[in-house]
C-alpha cells in the first residue's frame, strides 16, 4: 500500500462555536509517530495494523475531512465519504487505483448524514458496489430534506425574527446544498448504536450520540483502543449543535451532553481518537470538559442577555461574544435556538409568539 512520505498536519480553526481550543490534549506522542496523508491526492497513511487515514479536500477554513479505511481480509471497509464535487471524486479515483487497489470496496460505513461525510457516498456505492450503512435516523432526515419542503425552514426562519429577504436567501441556500447529496443510494441495514460491528477482525462498538445531526454514530474498538470518533469529539473546536425546522421539543443540546456523558463513561480517557477534522489526538475526557463547560458558557451569555424580551437575532452577538455577519447568521440562529430550547427545558426561559409568528424569548419567572 502506498503511503504518504509527508508530514502535514493542518489545523482546523475555531468555527463558530464559543468552545476554546484545548489545552489538556496530549498529542505529541502520536505525532511523532502519524505521518499524515495528502489532501485530496489518493494518498492514505497507517494508523494501526489494519487502519489507514484519507484527507479530502474541503471548501472554507475546514481546508479537509478525515477519512478512514479498514483493511477487512478480503475487502476494504470504508468510514465517512467526503463531499460530492470533482475534488473529491478525482481523489477518491486515485486512491482506488493505487494504494487500495489490490482488493475491492466491501461496505461504505457513514458517522452521520452530513454532506462532507455522506455527500460523496452515492457515487462511491456505484463506482465499487459496495453497500451503504448508516443509522436510520440520520438517512431518514436527508430523505425527509431531499422531500423539497421549504415551510418547515421559513417557519422556523421566521420566528427567529429573520426578515423576508434574508429567510428567502437562506432557503435556496439550504435548497442548493442538497445538491451535494445527489445521487443518493440505497441504504443497507442501519447501524445501530449500541451494537458491535466486526471490521478488520476487531469488534467495533457503535457509540450513538444525537445533537449535531439525529442519530451520529461513532465506533470504538477496545482491542485497538481506537475511537474513530467523527464530529461528536473534535481537537479544536465543537461542531454545530443546531435546532432546525422539525420537531419542536427534539432539544439537540441536551441529548448531545447526554451524548457526552455516555461516552465519558464507556470509552477510557486515554484512547486514540480519529475525529473528522483536525489531528489525532489522546486525552478525551479533557476534552469533553472543554466542549461541556463551553456550551455552559454560552448558555449563560444567552441567559445574561434576556433582560427583557428578545428575538433570536438580537442574541447573537451576545451568545458568540463578537459581530454575526450575513454569511454565518444561518448556522448561529441554529445554534442559539438549541441553547433555547435547552434552557426552555430547565423551565429557565420561555417563549411569546406573536402575531408574525416571531417568538420573543425571556426568562422564567415573574
Amino acid at each position: 500500500m502506498k503511503v504518504s512520505n509527508r508530514l502535514r498536519f493542518t489545523r482546523a480553526p475555531t468555527a463558530t462555536s464559543s468552545v476554546p481550543p484545548p489545552s489538556g490534549l496530549r498529542q505529541s506522542r502520536d505525532m511523532e509517530r502519524l505521518v499524515a496523508p495528502g489532501v485530496g491526492d489518493g494518498s492514505v497513511a497507517p494508523i494501526s495494523a489494519s487502519l489507514s487515514w484519507l484527507r479530502m479536500p474541503l471548501s472554507g477554513p475546514l481546508s479537509f475531512i478525515n477519512l478512514w479505511v479498514i483493511d477487512d481480509g478480503d475487502a476494504w471497509t470504508l468510514i465517512d465519504c467526503g463531499l460530492s464535487d470533482r475534488d473529491t471524486r478525482s481523489a477518491w479515483q486515485a486512491a482506488l487505483a493505487n494504494p487500495l487497489a489490490d482488493k475491492p470496496v466491501g461496505r461504505i460505513l457513514v458517522t452521520h448524514g452530513h454532506a462532507d461525510h455522506l455527500g460523496a457516498a452515492g457515487w462511491l456505492a456505484r463506482e465499487t458496489g459496495a453497500p451503504l450503512f448508516i443509522a436510520r435516523g440520520e438517512f431518514a432526515a436527508l430523505q425527509n430534506a431531499l422531500a423539497g419542503d421549504d415551510l418547515p425552514a421559513r417557519t422556523f426562519y421566521t420566528a427567529a425574527g429573520l426578515d423576508a429577504n434574508a429567510i428567502d436567501a437562506w432557503v435556496t441556500r439550504i435548497r442548493d446544498q442538497l445538491d451535494y447529496y445527489r445521487p443518493l443510494p440505497d441504504a443497507g441495514a442501519p447501524l445501530q448504536a449500541d451494537e458491535t460491528i466486526r471490521i478488520g477482525g476487531r469488534e467495533w462498538r457503535m457509540i450513538g450520540c444525537s445533537g449535531h445531526s439525529p442519530e451520529h454514530i461513532g465506533f470504538w474498538s477496545p482491542d485497538d483502543r481506537i475511537l474513530v470518533a467523527g464530529d461528536q469529539v473534535l481537537p479544536r473546536f465543537t461542531a454545530n449543535i443546531s435546532a432546525w425546522p422539525g420537531p419542536p421539543d427534539y432539544n439537540p443540546l441536551a441529548h448531545w451532553l447526554d451524548g457526552l456523558g455516555a461516552l465519558e463513561s464507556t470509552v477510557p480517557d486515554d484512547v486514540l481518537i480519529l475525529p473528522s477534522h483536525g489531528d489525532p489526538f489522546r486525552g478525551l475526557h479533557a476534552r469533553i470538559a472543554e466542549m461541556r463547560a463551553g456550551h455552559h458558557a454560552m448558555l449563560a451569555r444567552i441567559a445574561t442577555a434576556l433582560d427583557r424580551p428578545r428575538r433570536i437575532v438580537d442574541l447573537l452577538d451576545a451568545a458568540f461574544g463578537k459581530k454575526i455577519g450575513p454569511h454565518r447568521i444561518g448556522g448561529a440562529i441554529g445554534e442559539v435556538a438549541a441553547c433555547l430550547q435547552w434552557l426552555e427545558a430547565q423551565g429557565r426561559a420561555m417563549r411569546d409568539g406573536d402575531e408574525g409568528g416571531v417568538h420573543w424569548w425571556r426568562l422564567s419567572g415573574p
